[in-house]
Order: structure tokens, then C-alpha cells, then sequence
């Protein structure tokens, strides 16, 4: 073998090392990210937990498996603030060497939580899906995740009364936000056909006043974080719906606008967009929802305020203006509710 071909078997052999301790370094800053993260959400209230940590790959990505993942936290219900456990067999993710903050995620087709309010029975939830995951990904200066599921199906079962149970036909929600720098957090929210079951439906509407259309809905919002004095912490500034579609219960809604908090009271302007509004309004009062007496007096409102644009839609230009609400242009002399 001659001294060149050595120089070059040496070099590769020295680079593969090199390569080789790199992977396992960052195999080993995988498990301390967890660990880290696993600590911060202790400190947020939240504890988490799991048996193993499996991860493979080697040489040129991180496919892992967290296994038996667990957690409790505490959630705000009806009844006031109930525990919530959450448990699955295992969530799997992936990322590649060359790009280790984009982290994938997939979760199994069943999971299972309970949600205990005080003083009541606890609710056992089971969640299947046919595709359920998401990726979190981490740059120099933003941070985005991204959460998706598909044919996602929720049941509840508690102590007393039939199941509960909610079908979705696939969801999408998403969010980017600055890190340690001022900016703009971005939202979107994406839901296709919702649907719930008879048992659900008689808890909201028993008198069955509203048709059970299934439910979707697409939102986009921007906020603006505003870095707080002498290094103190963030602020929401400007906040801008930039758009939202809406169908539910036999109501279109469509909307955008932008609104800020001036003293703890929004500032701003919204349009809203309606296609059976009236319909929704009688629909309410058939549920219970609206005195018929008061039925006729938002019906009548709808005459004095409604624009019509060239699609027939009734529209609604929601300005907060001195304190006060105006209704395309009009003042209704209701006070702007003030957000602490």
C-alpha cells in the first residue's frame, strides 16, 4: 500500500471518528433537552414524565422513541380547575444531523386522559387518530410548532350519563413566535368537518333548535410582542385577525381586522361577515339561548345596523373607538369591555 493511499485511509478514518463523536454528542444533548424541558414545564405546573428514551439513526439523522410518555397538569373546566392526566405508549420523532433544530413527531393512534374537577366524578377521555403529529422547529431568533391529525376522534365516558363523543376530519393548528426579540407571533388554525353526537349535542342544545351541520373553521391571527422596559417581560401590542372563515350550526362567518389594548381597553376595527344570521338568531331562541322577546330585538338590529356586500352576505364593521362600540359607523353606546 503506498503512502498516499494511507494519508487518505487515515483522513477518513479520522473524519468518520469525527463524525461518529458529533452523533453521539448530539444523541446526548437530546436526552439533556428533554430533561431540560421536562424541568421548565415543572416549574409551569406541569409534570411529565416518561420510562425510556430509544434513539438510533446512526449516521445521518436521530430517530427516537420517548416511551410509556406521561403527564399531569391542571386544566380550567366548567366546575373550576380539574387535574388532567394524559398518558400514551409512546411518541416517536426524528431529526436530521445536519439540521437538529426541526424536530418531527408522531403520536400513536390511541391516547388516553382523565380530567378530574374537584368534587366530581373524574371524565375518562380516549383519543384515536388515524395520523397524528407535528414539528417543532428552532432557528437562531424564532421559534415554530406545528400540530396536525387526521380522522381524530375523542369519546368521553364519565360515572353518570352515555358517551360523549366528537369526530374530527382533520385539524392543523400552528405557531411561530420571536425568541428574545421583539417581532410578531403568528397563528393559523385549520378544522374540517366537526361533528359531534347525540349525547353531546343534548348538553348544548337539548331543545335542538340549532341544525347539527358539521363545523369547520380557518383562523389566521399576527400579534405584535413588544419587549418590555429595562429587559422586564413581553407585551401583546396590535393584535390582527387577517382572516377567519367560519360554518357552524347553519351560521357562515367570515372575518378580519386589527385591534390593540390601549389601558387595558381595545382600540380598533373588525369586519364581520354573515350568511344566516337571522336563521341563527330564531335558531337561538328555539335552544333556550334568547328570550323570544329578545329575538325580535336583535332581529330588528340587524335591519337598523346590516350592511349587504355584492354577495348578499350581512356585513359588520365593529369599531372600538372612545371607549364605546360602533356598528358601521353607528354608535351603540354599549362600552368597550375592558380586558385585564
Amino acid at each position: 500500500m503506498g503512502r498516499k493511499t494511507s494519508w487518505i485511509l487515515a483522513i477518513i478514518a479520522l473524519l468518520f471518528a469525527a463524525w461518529t463523536a458529533a452523533w453521539f454528542w448530539g444523541r446526548g444533548e437530546i436526552r439533556a433537552s428533554l430533561d431540560t424541558q421536562i424541568d421548565e414545564w415543572r416549574k409551569q405546573g406541569v409534570f411529565a414524565s416518561y420510562q425510556g428514551l430509544e434513539i438510533g439513526g446512526f449516521p445521518f439523522a436521530y430517530r427516537g422513541r420517548i416511551v410509556e410518555p406521561a403527564s399531569i397538569g391542571t386544566v380550567q373546566t366548567a366546575q373550576g380547575p380539574a387535574r388532567a392526566d394524559w398518558q400514551a405508549e409512546w411518541i416517536d420523532f426524528d431529526s436530521s444531523l445536519g439540521d437538529p433544530g426541526v424536530v418531527n413527531f408522531t403520536l400513536p393512534q390511541l391516547q388516553k386522559a382523565r380530567i378530574t374537577p374537584e368534587g366530581a366524578s373524574p371524565i375518562d377521555l380516549t383519543i384515536r387518530s388515524d395520523s397524528m403529529g407535528g414539528q417543532a422547529a428552532r432557528g437562531t431568533d424564532t421559534v415554530r410548532v406545528e400540530g396536525r391529525g387526521g380522522n381524530v376522534a375523542v369519546e368521553a365516558v364519565q360515572s353518570a350519563g352515555p358517551p360523549l363523543s366528537l369526530k374530527m376530519g382533520s385539524f392543523l393548528a400552528s405557531a411561530a413566535a420571536p425568541v428574545d426579540r421583539a417581532g410578531q407571533i403568528e397563528g393559523s388554525v385549520r378544522l374540517a368537518d366537526a361533528t359531534a353526537n347525540a349525547a353531546a349535542w343534548s348538553l348544548i342544545d337539548p331543545f335542538a333548535g340549532f341544525p347539527r351541520a358539521p363545523v369547520s373553521l380557518s383562523a389566521d391571527v399576527l400579534a405584535d410582542v413588544v419587549p418590555g422596559e429595562g429587559g422586564g417581560q413581553a407585551s401583546i401590542g396590535a393584535v390582527t385577525l387577517k382572516s377567519l372563515d367560519a360554518q357552524i350550526a347553519g351560521l357562515s362567518l367570515a372575518g378580519e381586522g386589527q385591534a390593540s389594548l390601549k389601558g387595558g381597553t381595545p382600540d380598533g376595527e373588525i369586519t364581520l361577515g354573515f350568511n344566516g344570521l337571522g336563521s341563527f338568531i330564531d335558531n337561538a331562541a328555539k335552544a333556550g339561548f334568547l328570550p323570544e322577546s329578545q329575538a325580535g330585538i336583535y332581529q330588528s338590529m340587524l335591519g337598523n345596523f346590516a350592511r349587504r356586500d355584492e354577495g348578499g352576505r350581512q356585513v359588520f364593521k365593529v369599531a372600538f373607538r372612545q371607549g364605546y362600540i360602533f356598528v358601521n359607523g353607528l354608535p351603540t353606546f354599549i362600552p368597550v369591555p375592558r380586558i385585564q
